[in-house]
């Protein structure tokens, strides 16, 4: 029955429907030229596009639905930057478009549940007993992007599992568990709201077009989808000025998401705090691939910090792809460092910036992609 549906659609597998605009991407034997992979880049560019339309017209980015399209539009350039060669990438941008359509429709009952797409497998049901419970949780309004990023980062693990085993599924877990506990956190912090008028009905958490009561008049002064981050001193610790890469992939690893977290902590805890993300790759391929590569890599920073909160006025990206190498060592730790997302800080005052690289990815060469 898997390969049946495989080789028809995911769509029918999974529920999510395409519908009469859907993008395609090239076959995936086909896959192998600069123009094929330069336009399967501009399909997915397309609804990370209607996603930040969507932004615009005032959909949070925080909202669990919003959070959860965009964490699958996030797998699925992972999975396409890596080249895999099963339906993921496909089943992936399939949920994220599904997501989207239904919020660009403005629908009130949006489905809240996650499906564990046909390239994927169940694994830690403890976990998914954990985001089930999250989402009947009284505070849920204050923790949905994270326990939807959860979720997906689940089917992200159980696709890793299944396609490779426990050892290439373990970064994915971990930032699994890094979300639960996170979501736990955000639940216990969520700050009570003001009770609502006598028959009135509480608002669900299905649809961002729903109520939303952290914004109706009574609760005005109400922040649920950016509490602070707090220092533990008032002196101000010095800021990482990039992350890097593995060979190929715009995948962070749970290394560089310990530095993006400390960066986000900084930008809660400043609001002049902006960042412009510049996007490398190290010295070998296409020129054209890898200014797409380096560009996926700064969007990807860009999609990991606004999933922690902070607003995406506050983050601009470039990218540069092998135009400007931090080294021109030709060895792996040179390559290494030159798969990097640098950031550069616009603030008011000064702050000491420094280099960092505990997440230092280097690897053997294989395939055209740096």
């Amino acid at each position: 029955m898997k390969k049946f549906c495989l080789v028809l659609s995911v769509l029918l597998c999974t529920g999510a429907s395409w519908g009469a605009d859907a993008p395609l991407l090239t076959p995936v034997p086909q896959r192998i030229t600069d123009e094929a992979i330069a336009a399967d880049i501009r399909v997915i560019e397309s609804l990370q596009e209607r996603l930040a339309n969507l932004n615009g017209s005032g959909v949070p980015i925080a909202s669990y639905h919003f959070a959860k399209a965009q964490a699958w539009l996030d797998f699925a350039l992972d999975e396409y930057t890596e080249n895999d060669r099963s339906r993921v990438v496909e089943e992936a941008l399939g949920q994220a478009l599904h997501l989207i359509q239904l919020m660009e429709r403005r629908a009130e009952d949006i489905p809240a549940d996650t499906p564990i797409i046909p390239s994927s497998e169940m694994i830690r049901p403890d976990l998914w007993e954990k985001a089930g419970a999250f989402k009947h949780h009284a505070n849920f309004r204050c923790a949905g992007d994270r326990i939807a990023q959860l979720e997906v980062q689940l089917v992200w693990a159980g696709h890793e599992y299944r396609e490779m085993g426990w050892r290439h599924a373990k970064p994915y877990l971990q930032a699994a568990e890094r979300l639960a506990a996170e979501a736990e956190d955000e639940l216990a912090a969520c700050p009570p709201l003001t009770a609502a008028p006598e028959g009135t009905a509480p608002p669900s958490f299905s649809s961002p077009f729903s109520e939303d009561r952290c914004s109706s008049p009574e609760n005005a002064s109400m922040n649920c989808a950016d509490t602070a981050l707090p220092f533990a001193s008032t002196e101000r610790p010095p800021l990482p000025d990039r992350v890097h890469f593995a060979l190929n992939s715009a995948a962070i690893s749970g290394a560089s998401a310990a530095v993006l977290d400390r960066i986000a902590a900084a930008m809660k805890a400043e609001p002049t705090l902006h960042v412009t993300l510049r996007g490398h790759a190290d010295q070998r391929g296409t020129s054209a691939y890898n200014l797409n590569l380096s560009r996926l890599r700064a969007e990807r920073v860009r999609s990991y910090l606004a999933g922690a909160g902070i607003a995406a006025d506050r983050i601009t990206i470039t990218a540069f792809g092998k135009a400007r190498p931090l080294t021109s060592d030709t060895n792996e730790e040179g390559y290494a460092r030159n798969r990097r997302v640098e950031f550069l800080y616009t603030i008011e005052d000064s702050r000491q910036i420094v280099p960092q690289d505990d997440d230092l990815q280097p690897k053997p060469a294989t395939g055209q992609g740096r």
